[in-house]
């Protein structure tokens, strides 16, 4: 039950069902997530393990390496491992569809349907997502975070205190533009901009413009819902607030009762977590509530959240899974 006034959301909480709990088998040691509908994570640092929602290994795939970055788009799981191979694996049976060793890759980007990357040699480029097929390479030494820029054609990076734009087919370079703290790094990418961020400053730049726009705000910020928005979390007013990026306007705010004692997010959900209190599961994209019991949950161990139409919500703990029905 929610009520408005002034843009504020008070919260009316209610009593809910108990939490169920079952362990994982085996349990994940690294790099726990969840993607559509299923658990994934790594075990023994080299493993890639798939848990259904009762705990149960699904299947799990080994790397000669250990596996440094894992992103799931499509059905797929992107895997990085430490010895520079990147790797395409299908999420419903877990076999290798592809595999790039013509580079030893330090880090990556998917955006459907490329990947760009860039390798520890300073080799940059971009491969097909679907066949892992090279599309183009070439030496720019020192970039880092080369990403696409959704569907304006063109990569962005940071080399040194500059941002480097490259056309998404070619990678021929487009334009340099000095960024407005030399410390600052590519968080993320979208339409025509991207977001640069360094401690807890944050700006965009506007591809249009080629101008960089810096946000204001106080506290920190929890989590970038989408390109558009923001939300942060005001502690001295205890206020969760969410702001529109272009025009840095106030979309809605919700007042907390008490300091929680943490807050775990996934995708456009946010959990905001007590002990011994009620806590609260909000749609960020809405600013709309429920109540959550979350006594029998051991918040200090929780390691991922994950929302479910109808079913609630599942907390990943050191070994266990639990979930919390609204």
């Amino acid at each position: 039950m929610l009520g408005m006034l002034l843009g504020v959301v008070f919260v009316a909480f209610q009593t809910v069902v108990v939490a169920d709990e079952v362990a994982l088998d085996p349990v994940l040691s690294e790099q726990v997530q969840f993607y559509d509908g299923m658990l994934f994570g790594v075990l023994e640092k080299d493993q890639l393990i798939k848990q259904n929602l009762k705990g149960q290994a699904v299947w799990g795939v080994s790397f000669k390496g250990a596996i440094k970055q894992v992103q799931f788009r499509f059905g797929k799981a992107i895997v990085l491992s430490d010895d520079g191979r990147l790797t395409c694996l299908d999420l419903m049976y877990g076999y290798q569809e592809w595999e790039v060793l013509d580079f030893p890759v330090s880090e990556f980007f998917v955006s459907y349907p490329f990947i760009s990357f860039v390798a520890a040699d300073g080799t940059a480029g971009v491969i097909s997502f679907q066949s892992g097929q090279l599309e183009w390479s070439r030496q720019i030494p020192g970039v880092k975070g080369l990403q696409q820029m959704g569907h304006s054609g063109v990569l962005a990076g940071v080399i040194g205190a500059e941002l480097c734009i490259l056309g998404l087919t070619t990678g021929e370079e487009l334009g340099r533009y000095s960024l407005p703290d030399e410390k600052a790094s590519l968080l993320k990418t979208f339409n025509e901009g991207g977001v640069l961020s360094h401690l807890s400053t944050y700006w965009v730049f506007n591809l249009k413009t080629k101008e960089f726009k810096r946000y204001r705000f106080n506290g920190d910020p929890m989590a970038w819902v989408q390109e558009t928005f923001y939300v942060y979390y005001d502690e001295l007013e205890r206020l969760i607030v969410k702001v529109d990026a272009v025009t840095q306007e106030q979309v809605w705010e919700i007042q907390l009762e008490k300091q929680p004692v943490s807050f775990f997010d996934s995708a456009h959900f946010m959990v905001v977590a007590n002990q011994k209190s009620p806590s609260m599961l909000i749609d960020l994209r809405k600013g709309s509530a429920d109540t959550l019991d979350l006594q029998e949950v051991d918040i200090g161990q929780v390691r991922h959240m994950y929302y479910r139409a109808e079913q609630g919500v599942y907390f990943v703990t050191t070994s266990t899974l639990v979930q919390v029905p609204l």
